[in-house]
């Protein structure tokens, strides 16, 4: 399958099949990487799509960045994505994973985009959030107090 390594605003990216009109952003989940998306790449090329995947702040080649893997920085780098893509491809469609969806859902949802896929989709951020607290004996006070507490789970982290 060919595959172009490109940058859009120092992020890496890869731009997976044959030249198309159509092109599906991919969006990755929590300890996932742009390479990833391959898989995914080579089912929508046979249905004439190229994809474009990138890697998040905190994953693949941007583990030693200085940006976090969240909300705000998770906008900043798919609006960054959405207006490359916007300026080359004709029809833009969506696979988003897990936090990747989240992420879309708060970011896309002014953009034309035709078709979205996810999966396993963060749904409810207030519930998850309320299940960390547990798991990690934080309150809701302390967090606020400390503004970020670490976890014994690399890459979790309750911040505010």
């Amino acid at each position: 399958m060919k595959k172009s390594r490109i940058s859009i605003k120092d992020i890496p990216a890869i731009i997976w099949g044959e030249k198309s009109e159509k092109v599906y952003i991919y969006v990755h989940g929590k300890m996932s990487r742009k390479e990833y998306a391959e898989a995914f790449a080579e089912i929508a090329e046979k249905k004439g799509y190229q994809t474009l995947s990138f890697d998040l702040p905190e994953h693949g080649e941007r583990t030693d960045g200085n940006d976090r893997c969240d909300i705000w920085n998770g906008i900043h780098d798919l609006n960054a994505v959405a207006e490359h893509v916007f300026l080359k491809w004709n029809h833009v469609f969506l696979y988003a994973c897990s936090i990747g969806a989240y992420f879309s859902l708060h970011t896309y949802s002014e953009r034309k985009i035709e078709k979205c896929l996810f999966q396993s989709p963060v749904v409810d951020m207030e519930y998850l959030i309320q299940q960390m607290f547990l798991w990690f004996q934080v309150t809701e006070e302390r967090l606020c107090t400390e503004k970020e507490i670490a976890t014994l789970n690399k890459g979790t982290q309750a911040i505010v």
